[in-house]
């Protein structure tokens, strides 16, 4: 049965950690090598602290011990990072080891790579909040923004600024010039806006639209 499960261990598309009750690494398998890009012997002994990214604060990690010490396991995605500091998705699973006495002996974590997903999903979202033609937000992305904006204004007694732009006289560039011409004014006007506003400002491009809330 251990050759059955070290074989399984080993060939494992997912990448495999296993840690002793220091939480200290005492195995890993090829895949781990293979989408880490850390070699088995560079790992072994440390805290799996070294794949930990940039984009996640310290109150992230914290809530994910805490729910290994008091449930036993815990799932989710996060980013890693490999040796040349580049960040990855995966979609980890992490389970405590425990002997007879229910006291934890180590730890057993299980990963895979979620890049690609993650790039259909970030795709799939642009295009359903992103104008295909400015690039801008859309409607769609610009009434859930301003219902967010609202909430909060509500909640802190707090305000915020909106301003509409409109065209003049652009159905007649359409008549005059062609769509395409149409399409080359509301890119540069969209262009000229957003040199304008800082980062944390938001532009739409929203057509027809009521804008009663």
């Amino acid at each position: 049965m251990l050759g059955v499960s070290r074989r399984i261990f080993e060939h494992a598309a997912e990448g495999i950690m296993i840690t002793d009750e220091n939480n200290c690494v005492i195995d890993v398998n090829a895949s781990f090598e293979r989408i880490s890009g850390y070699s088995r012997e560079s790992v072994l002994g440390q805290d799996p602290a070294f794949l930990k990214s940039d984009l996640h604060d310290s109150y992230f990690y914290q809530a994910m011990w805490n729910q290994l010490q008091t449930e036993g396991s815990w799932k989710g995605e996060l980013w890693n990072k490999r040796p040349d500091g580049t960040a990855y998705p995966v979609r980890l699973s992490i389970s405590s080891i425990r002997d007879r006495r229910d006291l934890p002996t180590g730890y057993f974590g299980i990963f895979q790579d979620v890049s690609e997903e993650y790039q259909a999903r970030t795709k799939l979202r642009k295009l359903a909040y992103r104008d295909s033609l400015t690039g801008l937000f859309n409607r769609l992305a610009f009434k859930e923004k301003v219902h967010e904006y609202l909430a909060r204004a509500r909640r802190y007694s707090d305000s915020f600024a909106l301003l509409f732009v409109d065209l003049d006289l652009f159905k007649e560039v359409n008549d005059s010039f062609g769509h395409e011409a149409g399409d080359a004014l509301l890119k540069q006007v969209s262009d000229r806006i957003l040199g304008q506003v800082r980062d944390t400002d938001i532009v739409s491009r929203l057509g027809e639209m009521n804008l009663r809330y």
